[in-house]
């Protein structure tokens, strides 16, 4: 299964990068073609039911950094990035926050309760794990004594 994840991740990163952009919208286009990769894994990796899920717009404001969150999913069809979020940062963020939007147009209740707000933290916390082990980026993990310390879970 990680095989075949990996396989797919990998040939959309080298279509994304390998791809000209004419005509590109420059960092939206890119956010966007990101988005498409990290929809298709999140699919795959969380098994959440994706067929009558649009692919959500991803955007990026100045106010996130402002107020200490590099990304935010807020039960839209939007997908919301810090605008000064490191280039390296963007693939993963864009993917944990694909996470929330598909748990919560699969039913995850959205209520700001600490024990919900815990598990769909937790899930896209492990979703986001087994991102970057198929990636090949294993190393940059992140452990559960640094999620705890996140979100106090």
């Amino acid at each position: 299964m990680r095989a075949f994840v990996l396989a797919i991740v990998l040939a959309l990163l080298v279509a994304i990068y390998v791809t000209p952009d004419v005509g590109a919208d420059s960092e939206y286009e890119a956010d966007q073609r990101m988005a498409l990769v990290a929809f298709a894994a999140a699919c795959k990796i969380t098994h959440y039911s994706c067929a009558d899920l649009a692919l959500p717009e991803v955007r990026r404001s100045p106010y996130l950094g402002r107020i200490g969150n590099r990304a935010v999913y807020l039960l839209t069809d939007v997908l919301w990035l810090d605008s000064e979020l490191k280039t390296s940062l963007v693939p993963i963020a864009i993917f944990h926050e694909m996470v929330h939007y598909l748990q919560y147009n699969n039913g995850m209740p959205h209520e700001r309760v600490t024990i919900i707000r815990c598990i769909s933290e937790r899930e896209a916390f492990d979703a986001t794990n087994d991102y970057f082990e198929a990636l090949g980026r294993s190393s940059e993990k992140i452990s559960v004594k640094k999620f705890q310390d996140t979100y106090g879970c």
